[in-house]
């Protein structure tokens, strides 16, 4: 007897086909399908779904930590009355995803503690949600003391957490990724390319700049050709002036860091770049006694990625068209989109800093305030008068809205 735990029935790309989805389902050898609530909306759907097929389909009940922003009192009351039908039999799509961050992660973290403590009250099993947000997720579930058993779906992590989730009590549903021969494949591709015993943890680095000025750097670490963003770090540069000085920076802050606190060294560098950056690096790396592989990825006049270079500054043998040069460069578009955004947003907290300081009665503090609460002039334009008004007097905050609704 096989079951299906986890089933988007209720999107709207399965409508009309029920009856053919579940069909198949049961010709596979499917006996029970859970339906998956995402939402208030879906979680009541899934509810009606389930009772038009009483012999195969149940539902959970939840809010994802996509839609977490939708989270309010309302939306926990509406979720307990749901749990009380019997043909609701969990808890959940609930938890934490550091990964896309549709939600912000206060509010996640919010909503995730607010289902915890349903799921402690009526004690169904937990149907749980986690990516690229390990620590913080165990650390909130040790938070509640009687919660029931669950699984955490569509795993992505390391070895080392799938082992935290079994000794906790946790089940564990794979995603496909964890399953993909092709990215496996690259690996030890990789591995007999530079005659290294493992390539699972790589780095990547690169930097931004405007102009060749405000220079900052971005870090990316991929395990396994999956990127783990709870280790990905930014660094404003504080003292080069070019793209080899700033490198130099960033990699010597790293790897300070990486040897003051013993923290776990990746086994290779990947470099946005070639010469240049393969040998500032290396010098780098040697100052400080540190021995970690290096393989630069050389763009071309069009700024795409043309061929891969090891730490001998020898050209690799590796064809465009393979999986391991796909790979590689998707590690390089994702920490240069890391490195650009990360100085887009300073650029756009400048701009909204030295506007805000034209305005009269802004002065530091309550700069700093406006800031902190909203985050960008968009925002600012975006609030309500009384939104406003909760950290400034009356007359600054009608100066304000005035001032920026200025052509």
């Amino acid at each position: 007897m096989y079951i299906d735990i986890g089933i988007n029935l209720t999107n709207k790309q399965f409508a009309g086909e029920y009856d053919e989805v579940i069909d198949r389902a049961i010709s596979a050898g499917v006996e029970q399908i859970l339906l998956t609530g995402t939402s208030v909306r879906s979680s009541k759907e899934a509810l009606a779904l389930a009772k038009e097929y009483p012999e195969t389909l149940f539902a959970t009940t939840g809010i994802h930590p996509h839609d977490a922003k939708t989270m309010n009192t309302e939306s926990i009351k509406i979720l307990a009355a749901l749990l009380k039908e019997k043909k609701v039999v969990a808890v959940g799509e609930c938890g934490l995803d550091f990964d896309r961050d549709f939600s912000p992660r206060p509010v996640q973290e919010s909503c995730f503690h607010a289902q915890l403590s349903l799921a402690e009250e009526v004690q169904k099993p937990l149907f749980l949600h986690e990516r690229a947000a390990f620590d913080r997720f165990i650390a909130i579930l040790k938070e509640h003391s009687s919660l029931p058993e669950g699984v955490v779906h569509c795993f992505t992590g390391q070895l080392k957490e799938a082992k935290t989730y079994l000794e906790m009590g946790y089940y564990i549903g794979f995603t496909g990724a964890i399953t993909d021969m092709r990215r496996f494949a690259a690996l030890e591709e990789l591995k007999k390319l530079l005659k290294l015993k493992s390539v699972s943890r790589m780095e990547a680095y690169d930097n931004s700049h405007l102009f060749g000025t405000n220079y900052v750097g971005g870090v990316v670490v991929f395990d396994d050709f999956i990127p783990n963003k709870n280790l990905y770090r930014k660094y404003k540069i504080n003292s080069a002036h070019d793209d080899i000085g700033a490198m130099k920076e960033v990699v010597y802050r790293r790897y300070y860091k990486v040897i003051m606190e013993n923290l776990e060294k990746p086994d290779l560098i990947v470099m946005d770049g070639g010469i240049a950056q393969i040998s500032a690096v290396k010098e780098t790396l040697q100052s400080l006694n540190v021995n970690v592989p290096i393989i630069g990825l050389v763009k071309d006049d069009k700024h795409r990625t043309n061929h891969i270079m090891n730490q001998d500054l020898e050209v690799l043998d590796v064809p465009k068209d393979s999986k391991l040069f796909l790979f590689l460069t998707k590690i390089q578009d994702e920490v240069h989109r890391y490195a650009i955004s990360y100085h887009r947003n300073l650029r756009s907290k400048g701009l909204l800093t030295s506007r805000l300081d034209m305005i009269e009665g802004i002065g530091d503090t309550r700069r700093n305030l406006l800031i902190k609460k909203f985050g960008s002039l968009k925002k600012i334009k975006e609030a309500s008068i009384e939104e406003i008004e909760e950290i400034l007097p009356k007359d600054v905050a009608k100066n304000l809205i005035s001032s920026l609704n200025e052509v």
